[in-house]
């Protein structure tokens, strides 16, 4: 249908190119350019593509802020652990002990850590879930050995903070009794397992991305290995992994005992 046009100058309707009232030039309307169907669909892609790179980011920006929450959380309560006192040397303490109490204050003993290459059996109760299952530290390698590795692993990951080393080690899961109403695995992941150094200073495991890294769904009977990693410091012999606040593994087979922590 084709548009009915007016005189600009009085209003009449027009129909060709002069006003048949006053006479005046009309100028001959405009046509409609239709986008062709290639610019079209070129849009509408265009459209679709930033769409799904704003929710890949988005959905990966929330994955890592929930994973460094969670990390956070493991490690605020592997350090109350480490600072609580016994129950039998006195009440809990809030922060250091006065001159006064300092005798009645001693930190919580801690169990002697799992000999590298030996089992320590595990258990979750999680209510309606229960698990039982082994868990060994097969080997370890560390500083330039492990650095090489990671890096050949991903070029996404990092070189060491200052003063750091990564270590790696590999580990075996074993899980040997699920008690449930649903079938659901043990799930375990290198995240599970913290840093702890010599003198009990926790710190949470790197975020890197590694080649056979542990990440196994078991159901009873099964097992698998993988390798977690660690940062420590370049000057610690004997640091430790930590599976929750009570599982401790050494990672160094040196002999000497660990120093022991004086009140």
């Amino acid at each position: 249908m084709q548009e009915m046009a007016y005189c600009p100058r009085c209003g009449t309707a027009a129909a060709g190119q002069y006003c048949r009232a006053c006479g005046l030039r009309l100028a001959a309307p405009g046509k409609k350019r239709a986008g062709s169907p290639g610019q079209t669909l070129a849009i509408v892609l265009l459209a679709v593509s930033l769409c799904l790179s704003c929710f890949a980011c988005s959905s990966q920006a929330i994955w890592f802020a929930q994973e460094k929450g969670t990390l956070r959380r493991r490690i605020v309560e592997l350090e109350t652990a480490l600072q609580t006192p016994s129950p039998q040397d006195g009440p809990s303490k809030a922060g250091p002990p006065g001159a006064e109490d300092a005798q009645n204050y001693a930190p919580a003993p801690r169990p002697k850590p799992i000999p590298l290459g030996e089992a320590v059996d595990c258990s979750i109760d999680a209510g309606g879930w229960f698990c039982e299952f082994r868990v060994t530290v097969l080997e370890t390698c560390r500083g330039e050995e492990a650095w090489e590795r990671i890096e050949a692993s991903s070029v996404m990951n990092r070189p060491p903070a200052e003063g750091k080393e990564y270590l790696l080690a590999k580990i075996l899961i074993e899980c040997t009794k699920i008690q449930s109403e649903y079938d659901e695995p043990l799930q375990m992941t290198k995240f599970d397992f913290n840093s702890v150094s010599s003198d009990y200073k926790a710190s949470a495991a790197p975020s890197l991305i590694l080649e056979g890294g542990l990440d196994v769904l078991l159901n009873e009977g099964e097992s698998a290995k993988g390798w977690a990693a660690f940062s420590v410091e370049q000057g610690d012999l004997r640091p430790l992994g930590c599976l929750g606040n009570d599982i401790w593994l050494a990672l160094s087979d040196l002999p000497e005992p660990l120093p022991q922590i004086k009140a």
